[in-house]
Order: C-alpha cells, then structure tokens, then sequence
C-alpha cells in the first residue's frame, strides 16, 4: 500500500511537472506571437498610410514635388 502511495507522488509530481512546462512553454510562445502580430499590425500601419497617402496625392503631383 505505502509502495502504491510513494508511487502516486511520484507520479503526481511529474504531472505537475508537465503542466509546469506547458505552461512556460506556452506563456513563451504567447509572448512571441504577440509581439510578431504587433510588427505585422505595425508594418500593415505603415503600409496602409503609405497607400492613403498616394491615394491623396497622385503620383503626377508627387513629380512635381
């Protein structure tokens, strides 16, 4: 019985191991993803300006400035 409940421990410490890790590895990826989807909203930022502005001001008066 003793041998039955060491063995349980062992078990229930590896466990909590596991979702120790799981929960590292997933706050990481997390973490990462939002910061590539914070570059990616930022660069779509840039470019969507990028196209308002020569929407605004056509490329034949851009040669004249």
């Amino acid at each position: 019985m003793s041998q039955q409940k060491s063995w349980d421990a062992v078990l229930e410490k590896k466990r909590t191991k596991e979702i120790r890790k799981s929960t590292f590895l997933f706050i990481i990826i997390n973490d990462l993803s939002s910061k590539v989807y914070r570059k990616i909203f930022w660069l779509r930022g840039i470019f969507r300006v990028q196209q308002n502005w020569l929407v605004k001001y056509p490329a034949a008066e851009l040669r004249g400035i």
